[in-house]
């Protein structure tokens, strides 16, 4: 089996830098057709009223469907999925898989009509603040995306069997065919120039038909794989009554699943939070909101996702087999890395915000106001980088291990503080306010996961420290550049064309990145362990 060949330490290692840097690149490319999406998207409805609603219409079937079942069912799989196969379990596994999709499909089903059912009350809590005529189209925009609850959890449950298997091609493709078909509908509207009014009906539909085709790509892909790898046999199984077996095998899965949804359900609750309190915040501010999460989730999703993908399947094998020492290393390696990447990015962000944001999004009816309002916000969102990625790795280690207490009260006091956060900074500093909420519930969040980490592992905590010594040091040329490049652009800003900011922004990028590298070179980060 290819997991067993890979236990000497350096072809493990060889292997995991290999296809996390594979998946990095893909992120990159799923990021590139994001961000001209959002792009376009800005450029389209701007801080407008259909884009509220749209954003509100996306909302719930996206929090539902994929950041709840779905992302906790596709993670929480991993470490069964995991178990059988580096047992040869073929059987089992298959039948786990059939069990799962089944009692999935079944719940999302009872869930959609539910939906449909209370619609009306659904965007009339969310969207309290919105016009009528905002809130009329958003129920309708909403009827229209709601079946992606149902598809959802069927994408993250094939992606992870097939993660399980070492495939991470089509797993890590599926979401950029999805954004194509998003892509598409937006500049398909922009080109024929059809009216907002009737635009935003467009690209409501293009996001089911997305998430559709994923379904497709995902368990075409499954099914292939399964006839190819597995006993002519298991294709013929016939749907009976499962066996106590594949019972333990789902109350395992459940174990995790459930504690897992509860984290998701608190890190939605503070979305949901924040963008009720957006909509009461002026016109625009939703929208606003939306585009500065994105902006600030970039490196979460590239990069740590790319690593967190990995190291679940991997730390769970691990477990497994029973080698704890190489476990531990696993997870201090993805930690390091995690950190090496996220905190330049996070200085970055913070300190040249208003630039990246006009560069981006500034254009067609995204002005000077829509600016305003995303800057403010992505100021404190920026700050939230580090921690989020240091919690979403720390996550992973306690899935592998099957000891979900810790987070999940870890999570739902962060949850907690940035709700209460929100709240009352909203009321000092407005919109910007969201922003810094949400950073006090990451470094929480990231402060006490690695307190329980450390206390697991047993971690050096003076060695700790000068690890931190080190990597603030490496990070101070990045500081400094970043904020003498960002005084620079508010000279250049009355003056320069669109295309001469462009070459502004790539002429500082590569600055920084050159001054990092040397700067890690020189402090040996890479060559050393946490």
């Amino acid at each position: 089996m290819m997991y067993r060949m890979l236990k000497d330490l350096k072809a493990r290692k060889r292997y995991l830098k290999d296809t996390i840097t594979f998946l990095i690149l893909i992120n990159m490319m799923l990021a590139i057709v994001a961000l001209l999406r959002d792009i376009f998207l800005a450029s389209y409805l701007g801080t407008s009223f259909q884009a509220d609603a749209l954003v509100l219409a996306l909302f719930l079937p996206d929090t539902v469907g994929n950041n709840l079942l779905a992302a906790s069912i596709g993670v929480a799989c991993v470490p069964v999925f995991s178990r059988l196969f580096i047992k040869n379990k073929m059987d089992q596994l298959f039948l786990c898989l059939r069990n799962l999709t089944v009692s999935f499909l079944m719940g999302s089903f009872i869930l959609l009509a539910l939906f449909y059912v209370l619609k009306g009350e659904l965007v009339g809590v969310l969207g309290k603040g919105l016009s009528l005529e905002a809130a009329s189209l958003c129920l309708k925009l909403f009827c229209i995306i709601m079946p992606t609850i149902v598809l959802f959890p069927l994408v993250t449950i094939g992606s992870s069997i097939m993660q399980v298997f070492n495939h991470f091609v089509i797993p890590g493709l599926a979401p950029l065919l999805f954004n194509w078909i998003f892509l598409g509908a937006i500049i398909s509207v922009c080109i024929f120039h059809i009216p907002a009014g009737s635009g935003v009906y467009i690209v409501a539909s293009s996001i089911t038909a997305g998430v559709s085709a994923m379904v497709l790509m995902i368990w075409i892909s499954v099914l292939r794989l399964f006839f190819k790898k597995s006993q002519p046999e298991m294709s013929r199984k016939n749907f009976k009554f499962p066996t106590t077996a594949e019972f333990m095998d789902l109350k395992n899965i459940t174990t995790i699943f459930f504690p897992y949804l509860l984290i998701m359900l608190s890190a939605q609750s503070v979305l949901a939070v924040e963008r009720y309190l957006a909509s009461n915040l002026g016109v625009g501010t939703i929208a606003g909101l939306n585009y500065a999460y994105r902006i600030a989730q970039f490196p979460v999703w590239v990069f740590v996702a790319a690593v967190s993908v990995v190291i679940l399947p991997s730390m769970s094998k691990l477990q497994g087999l029973g080698y704890d020492k190489n476990l531990r290393e696993t997870f201090t390696r993805a930690l390091w890395l995690v950190l090496v990447i996220t905190l330049p990015l996070s200085i970055s962000l913070f300190f040249l915000r208003e630039p990246i944001i006009a560069i981006l999004l500034q254009r067609g009816t995204f002005d000077y106001q829509s600016l305003h309002i995303t800057s403010g916000i992505l100021a404190g969102y920026s700050l939230t980088v580090v921690s989020q990625g240091m919690a979403v790795i720390g996550l992973r280690f306690f899935m592998a291990q099957g000891k979900m207490v810790c987070p999940l009260l870890v999570f739902v006091l962060s949850a907690l503080i940035n709700i209460g956060a929100d709240i009352f900074l909203v009321k000092k500093m407005g919109s910007g306010g969201l922003g810094y909420g949400a950073a006090a519930g990451a470094f929480f969040s990231a402060g006490m996961m690695y307190y329980f980490i450390q206390r697991e592992l047993e971690i050096d905590l003076q060695k700790q420290a000068a690890h931190a010594a080190r990597m603030a040091a490496a990070n101070l040329p990045v500081t400094l550049i970043v904020l003498l490049c960002g005084k620079v652009w508010y000279m250049l800003n009355p003056e320069v064309s669109y295309t001469g900011k462009l070459i502004y922004a790539l002429f500082v990028a590569m600055f920084v990145l050159t001054a990092y590298f040397f700067s890690i070179r020189r402090f040996k980060i890479l060559e050393r362990k946490i």
